[in-house]
């Protein structure tokens, strides 16, 4: 270990000591997750919920995982984005800033994932969850919001050099080391005992994203839809649904410029842009840390035989041993960890659908990364693409309306369905890859060594 690791080490283990108090400042005897509610159907594709506490969150607490590499600049402005959305009050009309309450609860828990660690990060996390009166205020951070602390409730940081020299890999593989790693311990009972018994969706952002106003209300929208059987409906091939979750954005950016905020798309693919996962889900390509002990990055051993067929430990024996192959799929795959998973749909490890707003509930503001950097981000359009500056309650009266007329709203929430036969991925896991149909399969098993090796089970 060189002498610059160690010293990046012995300052997270210091910064951690530290602030312990602040990393569990918000947990208690348990926090009050949102629950997803499946909305009325009203027919050609018009779906509304009974009631604003099914969509709104008031009352109840969203999960979200901030991962971040060594830029703390950017860190700083998505923390502050967060904490203001926790503790907006509502009070503020549409395009306004937001007002926030520091004596409510906040609205969001936060688990931050750092993959390696400097000193510079530390200090934004640790000012982020101590904030003091002299603090320089974070770039689109209402006054109101400056002052409150991060409700951060646990923190990973991976035992990495934070500059990433070989042999832990550069760029994009890096990340999906990170990405993996952090998904092992998020759904682990034993290392994330908040999540414990949470079956819903988590949301994932990373540090160059900024939500907007009524982005909670569009994840419990979202999240009720998951569970909509016209819109995600159960398959024998592809498991209890045909999505297998769903973002704020789609890719980043909107469906077009007059984007509605009550439109919302399903569609094959996958979306990186505030992507939305649930412990079933994830568990089909990462199992938990805990069944992974003893492995290394590039692949795991494979479970032991079940006991007896049928029984209970056959089945998630099963389960287990499909997680490892998969996972062997993912971790081999030659590229990033979002190309990965798009590699997992084409073998049908992981459903094909997901669900998106046409109009983005984020701003993707990273004009440097390993994929992206300033001239390309300008190019892009991230920065300009509309993104929803509707209030969280505006929303929701959506979600409530019926959109008749004598309503008084005309704006209840519709969902195009985009998917065709033509675009289904194949609907069984790659066993030697070698009966695909689809379009992408070819140039996908290119892609992965253990698909050319026979598929690695």
């Amino acid at each position: 270990m060189s002498e610059q690791l160690q010293a990046e080490l012995l300052t997270v283990e210091r910064f951690l000591t530290h602030t312990a108090g602040s990393w569990t400042s918000f947990q208690s005897a348990g926090l009050p997750w949102c629950v997803a509610a499946a909305p009325s159907d009203d027919g050609d594709g018009s779906f509304r919920w009974q009631s604003a506490t099914s969509v709104s969150t008031d009352d109840c607490v969203v999960p979200v995982l901030l991962y971040a590499w060594n830029r703390p600049a950017y860190l700083r402005r998505a923390l502050a984005s967060l904490t203001a959305l926790a503790y907006a009050d509502g009070s503020a009309g549409d395009g306004q800033p937001a007002r926030c309450d520091g004596g409510r609860m906040p609205r969001l828990a936060i688990f931050v994932s750092l993959d390696g660690a400097t000193p510079e990060v530390l200090q934004v996390l640790q000012r982020a969850l101590q904030p003091t009166a002299d603090a320089a205020p974070a770039a689109d951070t209402p006054d109101s919001c400056q002052r409150l602390p991060a409700p951060v409730i646990r923190t990973f940081v991976r035992d990495v050099p934070s500059w990433h020299p070989q042999p832990h890999a550069t760029g994009v593989m890096g990340l999906k080391q990170h990405w993996v790693w952090f998904m092992q311990r998020l759904f682990d009972a034993g290392v994330t005992p908040e999540l414990a018994g949470f079956e819903g969706e988590v949301l994932f952002i990373e540090d160059d994203m900024a939500l907007s106003p009524d982005a909670l209300a569009a994840y419990r929208v979202l999240a009720g839809l998951l569970r909509t059987p016209a819109v995600c409906p159960p398959s024998p091939a592809l498991g209890p649904s045909a999505c297998w979750g769903a973002a704020l954005s789609m890719f980043g950016y909107s469906s077009g410029p007059d984007a509605a905020p009550r439109e919302f798309v399903v569609r094959h693919g996958h979306s990186a842009a505030g992507y939305m996962l649930s412990r079933s889900t994830l568990a089909r390509i990462v199992p938990p840390v805990s069944a992974a002990r003893g492995t290394r990055f590039q692949g795991l051993r494979r479970p032991a035989p079940a006991a007896r067929a049928g029984s209970a430990a056959g089945q998630a024996g099963a389960a287990a041993t499909e997680a490892a192959a998969a996972l062997r799929h993912f971790s081999a795959f030659e590229d990033g960890w979002d190309w990965s998973f798009w590699h997992m749909q084409q073998v049908g490890a992981l459903p094909p659908s997901f669900l998106a707003p046409a109009l983005s509930r984020l701003r993707n503001f990273g004009e440097q990364g390993i994929t992206l950097q300033r001239e390309a981000y300008a190019a892009s359009g991230l920065a300009t693409t509309p993104v929803s500056a509707l209030t969280e309650a505006a929303f929701v009266g959506c979600a409530t309306s019926t959109g008749k007329s004598g309503d008084g709203s005309g704006c209840s929430l519709h969902v195009t369905d985009t998917r065709s036969e033509a675009t289904l991925p194949a609907t069984q896991p790659c066993r030697g890859c070698g009966a695909a149909a689809h379009a992408d399969i070819p140039e996908s098993i290119q892609m992965c060594p253990v698909c050319a090796a026979g598929g690695g089970r």
